[in-house]
């Protein structure tokens, strides 16, 4: 038998588990045998290797422990051996040994054998004897474990970088699908919650305008009856102060001295003339002094009498005047309690009933509701006008000759302070 011997770089137990499942991956009825300290000698088929605990122990340690594997290949039976397929214990070498079989294989299944083994594992020297390397194979297999390693680590870091990127991408997507249905979760709740809020809130509207519509009503109702107590205060204070004015009264002033000035003139103008008479300066009797005595004497009596009469007249009537004032403003009082209980009347009627008050009541109740037709007192005149009044009353027409025409009255009975017609001759 034929032997080879390939010195390789000193390779780790986890290479070595991945070589030989690349060698064997389409021979899985293949014996491995393979030695390790602790436990000696394994054999099993390929296939259970996966399943064997020891082996895959000792390759995820990527250790040293293995010391030897065995297995066939067409046309080649392959040894390993860690430090030297003999036991020389190289501290940088490895060796293979390829062992040419008599199995019939052909030679295209040999080169398949060499090229799978050539791959796995790079030789630094080929011997065709068992010999200790070269100084140069030790240093080659350094470089050759050096950059093993390095693409061992690179593989490595690029498998975790894999690894760790799809489990990022595995955690994102599940963080988002959470997220998603998170969202849409309290999407729905949200909007369940809107049409919840949308109702109460369309329901507080109405109760609120429902509210404010009673409030207005009440607001209506206490404002009227507000005005209409401020006012009938207001006509109470009038009628318990009731009285003219201050500028009222001293329009009244003038036309007081005048009247007491003429009196007083009169009454002088009288007790003068009596005294004359008593004395007897009036001139002898039966003579003209003195009856012009006695006609200044009537006189001053009868203008002292008119005018004290006219006074009494003229203060009669603006006592009159005043008292039907004061009736009147009592009179408004009343008829504005009475429109407010009218006004209460109606709208409760409209209430109750969603209808307007009957005309025909409505007019009932109103009926002579602040109706000033009263009976307005006559103006004042002078006893001369009366007395031309009470002459004149019997006639049925006056035609009275003036300068410049002629005025004509066809009930003289009292002659107005203006000619209402004129006509000239």
């Amino acid at each position: 038998m034929e032997h080879q011997f390939i010195a390789i770089a000193r390779r780790s137990d986890g290479d070595l588990a991945r070589a030989v499942a690349s060698i064997l991956s389409d021979m899985p009825q293949v014996q491995v045998t393979y030695d390790w300290p602790t436990n000696g000698t394994t054999q099993c088929p390929f296939s259970d290797l996966a399943n064997d605990v020891v082996w895959q122990t000792l390759a995820a340690a990527n250790g040293t422990a293995i010391q030897q594997i065995r297995f066939l290949l067409p046309g080649y039976q392959v040894a390993y051996g860690r430090g030297g397929i003999q036991g020389q214990n190289w501290p940088t070498i490895d060796q293979v040994q390829l062992s040419v079989s008599q199995d019939g294989a052909s030679p295209e299944q040999r080169l398949a054998s060499l090229k799978k083994i050539y791959e796995q594992f790079p030789p630094v020297a080929l011997r065709t004897t068992n010999a200790p390397p070269f100084e140069e194979d030790e240093l080659r297999a350094i470089e050759q474990s050096r950059l093993q390693r390095l693409t061992e680590l690179t593989e490595r870091f690029f498998e975790q970088g894999l690894q760790y990127k799809s489990q990022l991408e595995a955690d994102h997507a599940a963080k988002l699908k959470s997220v998603e249905e998170q969202l849409a979760s309290g999407l729905e709740k949200v909007q369940q919650l809107g049409e919840q809020r949308s109702q109460e809130l369309d329901h507080r509207a109405h109760e609120l305008e429902r509210r404010r519509q009673e409030l207005d009503d009440k607001d209506n109702t206490h404002a009227r009856r507000g005005i209409r107590e401020k006012m009938l205060q207001d006509i109470k204070e009038r009628v318990d102060s009731f009285g003219v004015s201050r500028s009222t009264s001293q329009k009244r002033l003038p036309v007081m001295i005048g009247m007491w000035f003429l009196i007083f003139f009169l009454l002088l103008s009288a007790y003068w003339t009596a005294i004359q008479l008593d004395r007897g300066a009036a001139g002898t009797v039966g003579s003209a002094e003195h009856w012009l005595v006695w006609a200044r004497l009537g006189l001053s009596t009868a203008g002292l009498i008119a005018g004290l009469l006219y006074y009494i007249k003229w203060e009669d009537s603006w006592a009159r005047k005043h008292a039907e004032a004061e009736l009147s403003l009592r009179q408004f009082q009343i008829d504005l309690n009475r429109a407010s209980w009218v006004v209460e009347t109606c709208l409760e009627w409209k209430k109750d009933s969603e209808g307007q008050i009957p005309v025909e009541l409505l007019k009932a109740i109103t009926n002579g509701l602040f109706d000033s037709a009263q009976s307005s007192s006559e103006p004042v005149l002078h006893p001369a006008d009366e007395l031309a009044s009470a002459l004149l009353g019997s006639a049925s027409k006056l035609k009275l000759k003036t300068p410049g025409g002629e005025l004509e009255f066809n009930t003289p009975g009292k002659i107005p302070k203006e000619a209402p017609a004129s006509r000239n001759n």
